[in-house]
């Protein structure tokens, strides 16, 4: 395996929840399969301890390199295609851990005469939907309506590249990294590239009934907001899918992502938070900008949600204003 897959780790200044994600995942690859951590250029404080991990398992490839300046998150992602020299990719999160049994479970893909493009796995507690048996498609738009979550696609750590599709897409990729979803675009839009150069060049997309994380997000902050910015950020993803039948079904995943995992009513408690640490104004002009994405986002939904959003910043902020003086 260890010329066919790599496993791609990117970090930025957490040097201690990386310490216990790559101590797990050197326990359960064996040496069978590369590992290499992309410092999005860390304070180094707290290096050594990755290092020190490092050298418990000779027996693995396993490095550390380092970007010269910081590439922003999904840079950093699109960074670990650029540095595989393998044919296959897994991107990593610093947060989640591999499934002991993860390399059984990975290699019935690659004994059969099928060229993979993309492989996603389940991930426990995560999503309503739960895939009951593999199943493979000779397209990406068609795993994606089958799936119809964007999530899915979405969570890294339980996904495996081909490298060249995502590279053929790579430019797409960069170009769209405020979307949260600069992978999936690189490879979407790397697909299309491989259809003009080549219709007669098949691909098989998986969506895998195994489960390959044991934990995922083990250091998540649940009071960072990010649920705002990445609802903003697949907002913008209807300006790149734009033909049709590709359009619909990439709108309908987005649209059963927000049903799984990226609920609106998670959006009303980031902004209760959001509008008591900053304030109304601040909170508003949040409110003000997403809103209006809301309906590509969640459909119908955005008919409640909207007056919602608005009656919890506006209450919230009343009580900032007049308990916080």
């Amino acid at each position: 395996m260890k010329d066919l897959l790599s496993i791609f780790i990117p970090t930025y200044n957490r040097w201690g929840i990386l310490e216990k994600t790559l101590e797990r995942t050197l326990e359960s690859i064996s040496g069978d399969v590369r590992v290499v951590v992309v410092d999005n250029d860390s304070n180094p404080n707290g290096k050594e301890k990755v290092e020190a991990v490092i050298a418990k398992y000779p027996n693995v490839d396993c490095r550390i390199i380092k970007n010269d300046a910081n590439l922003g998150a999904d840079g950093n992602v699109l960074r670990c295609f650029e540095l595989c020299k393998t044919p296959y990719v897994m991107v990593l999160g610093d947060d989640d851990y591999l499934v002991s049994d993860f390399l059984q479970k990975i290699k019935k893909f690659f004994v059969s005469n099928h060229d993979i493009g993309f492989i996603s796995f389940q991930v426990p507690r995560r999503y309503a939907k739960f895939v009951q048996r593999d199943e493979a498609f000779n397209s990406p738009y068609d795993m994606l309506q089958v799936s119809a979550n964007w999530a899915e696609m979405l969570f890294v750590s339980t996904s495996i590249f081909k490298k060249d599709l995502v590279m053929l897409g790579l430019e797409q990729g960069q170009r769209h990294q405020l979307t949260c979803s600069a992978h999936l675009i690189a490879l979407f839009k790397g697909w299309d590239a491989a259809q003009q150069l080549d219709p007669n060049r098949s691909y098989e997309f998986v969506l895998a009934s195994d489960v390959i994380i044991d934990s995922g997000g083990h250091a998540a902050d649940h009071r960072s907001y990010s649920l705002m910015g990445v609802l903003k950020g697949l907002s913008v993803v209807r300006s790149v899918f734009i033909t049709e039948p590709q359009a619909s079904v990439v709108r309908k995943s987005i649209r059963g992502a927000t049903r799984y995992i990226f609920k609106p009513r998670v959006l009303v408690k980031d902004f209760f938070y959001y509008t008591l640490e900053f304030g109304f104004l601040q909170a508003w002009r949040q409110l003000c900008r997403s809103r209006f994405d809301l309906m590509y986002l969640i459909g119908l939904r955005s008919f409640w949600y909207r007056p919602y959003l608005h009656i919890t910043v506006l209450m919230v902020g009343a009580w900032h204003t007049v308990f916080k003086k």
